[in-house]
């Protein structure tokens, strides 16, 4: 599927923040610089925008213009891949969101958290500038610092 350039500068902005978050690891983006590029597998059906692997994966990153947010299939891919996360020894899902939809972010990452009940993966929204971590008590969030991991 044909991306915008805007749901491009999500991914690569997210690309350069988990690289700093995890500087040894590999990243894996699906924007594809020539024929034959290595892409992220897909997971449940559904290829995310960016992996990050060291010995298994330990984030997944996903995308989302303000038009995509609220639709049924973002809905299902981010409980795809919090649920792949959980099945392996957990990890971290980042949304990457435009700064005016952090809020709504929030909310969509909050109700799956809820629902779905991960025990060892995070899940985190990415405004562009701050990398914000749902707490355990499923309702606050803070911005991740370097010494307290994700």
């Amino acid at each position: 599927m044909s991306e915008s350039e805007e749901h491009r500068a999500l991914v690569r902005a997210a690309e350069e923040m988990l690289g700093a978050v995890y500087p040894s690891a590999s990243i894996v983006v699906d924007i594809q610089s020539a024929p034959g590029a290595h892409l992220p597998p897909t997971i449940a059906g559904f290829r995310p925008d960016l992996l990050v692997r060291g010995e298994v994966p330990k984030a997944i990153a996903e995308a989302k213009t303000d038009g995509d947010l609220d639709r049924d299939h973002t809905y299902q891919q981010l409980t795809s891949f919090v649920t792949y996360l959980e099945g392996l020894a957990g990890g971290l899902l980042v949304l990457s969101v435009a700064g005016r939809c952090a809020d709504r972010a929030k909310t969509v990452l909050r109700f799956i958290h809820f629902e779905l009940g991960p025990l060892r993966t995070r899940v985190a929204v990415f405004d562009q500038c701050d990398l914000w971590l749902l707490q355990p008590d499923r309702v606050t969030w803070c911005i991740y610092s370097a010494g307290g991991g994700a």
